[in-house]
C-alpha cells in the first residue's frame, strides 16, 4: 500500500511538467497522509492541476471519518466503490518519494522511496466528487524487485509522459491495465529513515533523516 508520501520541492514540478499549470501556492511536505490536501490532476481538467483531498469516504455506516486511500489494481474495475472512477474519473497525484514499512518483530521500520534519484513523478490514482469537494484515491500493484524487499505491496507509477497520457485518455480497459504495473526496479532506489515520520504530526526534514542506529539494519 502507500500511506505516505513526500513532494519536498513543489517548484521542481514545474521543471519536470512544464506542459502542465500548477497552483500558484503549494506547500512542501515531508509527510504527505492520509486527508492531507495533495496535488493532482484530473481527466477533466485538460492542463490545470488542483488540489484535493486524499482519501475516498468510506462507504459503510457510521464510518464517515474512515478514509480509504488506495485501491487494488486487480480488482479496481470490479469493486463498487472504484468501477465507476476507474471507468471514466482518473487522475494522477504528484510526489517526488513515498515511504513503506516492514515489519520486523515488535517494530515497523520505516524506509524512503525516490524515482529516478528523486525526480518528481506521478501516482496513478481515481477520483470521485464528494459533496462539494474532489477527493482522491491511489491505486497498488505488485512490488518490483526492490519494493519487494520491504513491502509485498506497491503503488502504481506513472513515471513517463507516455503512461501519464493513456492514464488520462479514453483508453480502453485492456489499454489501463497494462499500465497498473510496478515501475522499473533499476529506477526504484530506497533507503530506511528515522521512525519521526511514523507520526502524522510530524513533517519536516526529520522524517528522511537516517534510521536511528540501534534499530537499523542492512537490507539494501
Amino acid at each position: 500500500m502507500c500511506g505516505r508520501y513526500t513532494l519536498v520541492d513543489p517548484r521542481s514540478l514545474a521543471n519536470r511538467y512544464a506542459r502542465f499549470r500548477f497552483p500558484k501556492q503549494i506547500a512542501a511536505s515531508f509527510n504527505v497522509a492520509p486527508t492531507d490536501p495533495v496535488v493532482a490532476l484530473c481527466d477533466d481538467r485538460g492542463d490545470e492541476a488542483e488540489t484535493m483531498e486524499w482519501g475516498f469516504p468510506a462507504p459503510e455506516a457510521g464510518a464517515a471519518t474512515r478514509r480509504i486511500v488506495n485501491a487494488r489494481s486487480e480488482t479496481v474495475a470490479d469493486k463498487p466503490m472504484f468501477r465507476e472512477s476507474f471507468a471514466a474519473q482518473r487522475c494522477i497525484v504528484f510526489a517526488d518519494g513515498y515511504y513503506e514499512w516492514m515489519t520486523d518483530g515488535r517494530h515497523k521500520r520505516p524506509f524512503y522511496f525516490t524515482i529516478d534519484g528523486g525526480t518528481p513523478f506521478a501516482f496513478a490514482g481515481l477520483w470521485m466528487n464528494d459533496g462539494p469537494k474532489r477527493v482522491c484515491c491511489l491505486l497498488t500493484t505488485t512490488p518490483n524487485e526492490v519494493q519487494a524487499r520491504v513491502h509485498d505491496r506497491s503503488p502504481v507509477i506513472l513515471a513517463d509522459d507516455e503512461k501519464i497520457d493513456r492514464w488520462l485518455a479514453r483508453s480502453t480497459l485492456d489499454e489501463l491495465r497494462s499500465l497498473l504495473v510496478p515501475v522499473e526496479a533499476a529506477r526504484t532506489s530506497a533507503r530506511e529513515v528515522s521512525a519521526r515520520v511514523n507520526s502524522v504530526r510530524v513533517n519536516d526534514a526529520s522524517c528522511l533523516a537516517p534510521a536511528e542506529p540501534d534499530r537499523s539494519l542492512p537490507l539494501f
